[in-house]
C-alpha cells in the first residue's frame, strides 16, 4: 500500500476507552511521525471493532479489506489510511 507508516497495534483496557488516552497516544504518535517526515500512516482493524470507528472519527478513512484467519474463523479486517498526516 502507498503508505509511510503502519500502526501495527493499540490497545487500551476497556476502562481507559471512551476518556481521551486513544486520541492522545494517536496524536503523539502522528506528531512524532511528522516530526521524522513521515506524510501518512494506515492501520488494520477487524470489521465491527469498536476501534475501526474509533478511527474514523479520527479522520481514517477505509481504503482496503481482507479475509484474516484467527484460528479457524476467517474474519473481515479493514485498512484505515490517513493519507495526510
Amino acid at each position: 500500500m502507498d503508505y509511510d507508516a503502519e500502526l501495527f497495534a493499540l490497545y487500551l483496557l476497556e476502562e481507559f476507552q471512551g476518556i481521551g488516552y486513544g486520541r492522545l497516544l494517536l496524536n503523539t504518535l502522528i506528531k512524532g511521525l511528522k516530526l521524522a517526515n513521515y506524510r501518512s500512516i494506515m492501520t488494520w482493524v477487524l470489521e465491527g471493532n469498536s476501534a475501526q470507528s474509533f478511527y474514523e472519527r479520527m479522520g481514517g478513512v477505509i481504503i482496503a479489506n481482507k479475509i484474516t484467519q484467527i484460528g479457524a474463523e476467517k474474519l473481515n479486517s479493514i485498512a484505515i489510511g490517513w493519507k495526510e498526516l
